[in-house]
């Protein structure tokens, strides 16, 4: 017996009566609802007048020798790579990049792999809503969005201008109670020796310490004056605490020869004449910065930063010579067990802040301009 008939829609398709289309004409039935609901009733109807348009056997179009039709000839096509690109692919990376344009770029290449993300489809509604994104899960494969990390820093630089005025505060206390301390235990006047520890205390702790937070942004004493102000009063203190270094210094000399001792043999005595000449040599390229034409080879901005750099080392002298004199045996005498370890901190404490000072205000500056 011969191939059963066609049916009507069957042979239509065929181009030729008798012929049975091959199987790969039909899609498959999962896919029949993809093709509309008419042409989906319509292959239904085949199927049901036609049992055998979708089976394995050949017919007599096959056995005449007859062509087959190509798949180009089917109704149904599956989608081609490129058109799945331009149809799928981008469109999916318009929406993103409109997503991501308000804020959340990202800044991976792993992560614009990855697909997905917190801040899919819920970053334009946020922003349209004014109200500012989470940060990104742990894993999430985005990375936070421009807001939030401008977010973020400005908190940490609002934690750091706080912790830096509490230690400018605590610079302010240590600078005035250090030398009321040594004061108590020196007490200036009953012998030529006490006024050295005073006055190179008020030398180096307290006069020379606001001399220089008195540029401080945030703990000056002078912050609501001019500049101009400032440096008058920065001039007055170190002219006030050179002169003090240079008492304390004359008087150490002339009772080690009063009572018949070496000059300058131990690290405090060595430390503490390098400081007083350092600093005197300090105090007269200072006169520079009042006077810039006389340096016609440097500018303004240099001399500022050479001064900077060279009075943080002479204050890092003193600090150091005052932590030698804490370990001489007069103060080991006086001072014992916690006392000596807080009296020694507090140099420490100044030397810090100062650093921290003048860092931000020139060396990071200087490197940034670079």
């Amino acid at each position: 017996m011969g191939p059963p008939p066609l049916s009507p829609v069957g042979a239509q398709r065929a181009g030729a009566p008798g012929l049975r289309p091959p199987q790969a004409q039909h899609p498959p039935t999962h896919l029949v609802g993809d093709l509309g609901p008419q042409r989906g009733v319509e292959l239904a109807e085949e199927d049901a007048l036609d049992p055998a348009a979708h089976g394995g056997g050949e017919g007599p179009g096959w056995a005449a020798g007859r062509r087959a039709p190509r798949m180009r000839d089917s109704p149904y096509r599956p989608p081609s790579r490129r058109s799945w690109g331009r149809n799928v692919i981008r469109p999916r990376r318009e929406r993103r990049a409109l997503a991501l344009s308000d804020g959340a770029r990202t800044h991976s290449a792993a992560a614009r792999r990855g697909g997905g993300g917190p801040w899919r489809g819920r970053t334009a509604r946020l922003a349209q809503s004014g109200a500012a994104p989470r940060p990104a899960r742990l894993g999430g494969g985005r990375s936070p969005p421009v807001a939030a990390m401008a977010l973020t820093a400005e908190t940490e630089s609002r934690l750091y201008r706080s912790l830096r005025a509490a230690a400018g505060a605590a610079a302010h206390l240590v600078a005035l109670g250090f030398p009321t301390a040594v004061a108590v235990l020196a007490r200036p006047g009953s012998s030529l020796f006490s006024w050295h520890p005073l006055l190179m205390a008020l030398a180096f702790s307290f006069l020379m310490t606001e001399a220089l937070l008195i540029f401080s942004p945030e703990t000056s004493l002078l912050r609501s004056f001019s500049r101009k102000v400032k440096v008058r009063a920065h001039w007055a203190l170190q002219l006030l605490a050179l002169l003090c270094a240079l008492l304390g210094l004359g008087i150490i000399t002339y009772n080690k020869h009063l009572n018949g001792k070496a000059h300058f043999v131990t690290w405090h005595g060595l430390t503490g004449l390098l400081t007083v000449l350092y600093a005197s040599g300090q105090c007269a390229g200072g006169a520079l910065l009042l006077y810039p034409k006389l340096m016609k080879n440097w500018t303004l901005a240099k001399l500022k930063l050479y001064h900077a750099t060279s009075g943080l080392v002479g204050y890092l002298l003193g600090c150091a010579s005052l932590m030698l004199g804490m370990c001489s045996l007069w103060f080991t005498a006086s001072v014992t067990s916690v006392s000596w370890y807080l009296a020694m901190l507090c140099p420490l404490l100044t030397s810090l802040v100062i650093m921290n000072q003048v860092s931000n205000a020139y060396l990071y500056r200087k490197r940034s301009q670079h």
